[in-house]
């Protein structure tokens, strides 16, 4: 069993969680989060012997440990687990973020530039960072900038593979990052995800650089190409063509889509986000013991 796993079991009104061998304070602290949404969930449905799985992790793969419902943050596309919303949207961190982004300036007024912002996460020790690796290849960019404002691997180990690091590494806040019309989200760990929430919502444009589909992220219900633009190594053709006004027509089309998105399926959760929370928890649990029925 994963340390970010816990196993919830409910018997006659009595919930008991089943913590693993080790104990991880990350997985802790997201649970003290979310389980007061799954114990409301549990009280209202008046359910009864019935067990279920819930993931703390960025990302969940498939188990083989139990045999039982599993929620998680995210899944692969042949999952059967059931999505839940992340821990950022528990933590009021995207409610905080989607809030900030809709006092945006207007886009004309912002920089012909881009920004990269995000935490180091997304391989190191034998594996390409690309995060850090894109933040150091364009470090010379007078019109692209890169910054890694949250170290989470070994910033020695950082340090010696990238020797200029320190000269991208800092911290920039939605409102400075806003100041340039292209925002740029590459793949950390799921959570990353929450980026491009806020990053739709705003006056900017977003540019996914090889984005990769090993999982669903909750809420991925849209056409990628309509909410954002998708970039691999040619992102500097991509950051050219939206700068471009003579392509201005489909920039502000892509750009009018994302806030679509955003209103469409943020609305509720803008308004009460407990109770948008409690909804889609109560869901979920509602399904995970549809699905332990069947087992």
């Amino acid at each position: 069993m994963n340390i970010s796993e816990k196993i919830i079991v409910y018997k006659n009104k009595n919930l008991d969680v089943i913590n693993p061998e080790e104990t991880d304070d990350g997985t802790e602290i997201r649970f003290s989060y979310i389980f007061p949404f799954i114990k409301k969930a549990l009280l209202n449905l008046q359910l009864n012997d019935f067990k279920f799985a819930v993931s703390m992790n960025d990302f969940s793969v498939e188990t083989n440990d139990h045999n039982l419902p599993f929620l998680s943050f995210c899944k692969t596309s042949e999952s059967n687990h059931i999505l839940i919303p992340n821990v950022d949207f528990f933590t009021g961190l995207i409610y905080k973020c989607i809030k900030e982004s809709s006092f945006d300036i207007f886009y004309r007024t912002k920089s012909d530039s881009s920004i990269f912002a995000g935490a180091d996460t997304g391989g190191l020790n034998g594996d390409t960072n690309k995060r850090i690796e894109y933040c150091n290849t364009i470090l010379n960019n007078n019109n692209n900038f890169g910054v890694i404002n949250f170290v989470q691997n070994k910033t020695e180990d950082i340090s010696i593979k990238y020797p200029n690091f320190e000269q991208f590494s800092g911290r920039l806040t939605i409102a400075e990052q806003l100041k340039h019309k292209i925002v740029v989200n590459i793949d950390g760990n799921t959570l990353c995800w929450s980026r491009l929430y806020w990053q739709m919502n705003s006056n900017s444009i977003p540019v996914y650089i090889n984005k990769t589909n090993r999982y669903e992220q909750y809420f991925d219900k849209f056409d990628d190409s309509d909410c954002y633009f998708e970039a691999s190594e040619d992102y500097l053709d991509i950051y050219d063509y939206i700068l471009d006004p003579k392509n201005i027509k489909h920039v502000n089309r892509i750009n009018n889509n994302g806030k679509i998105y955003i209103k469409k399926y943020f609305s509720e959760y803008m308004k009460n986000p407990n109770e948008f929370l409690l909804k889609t928890v109560t869901m979920a649990v509602q399904e995970a013991c549809r699905l332990y029925k069947l087992l």
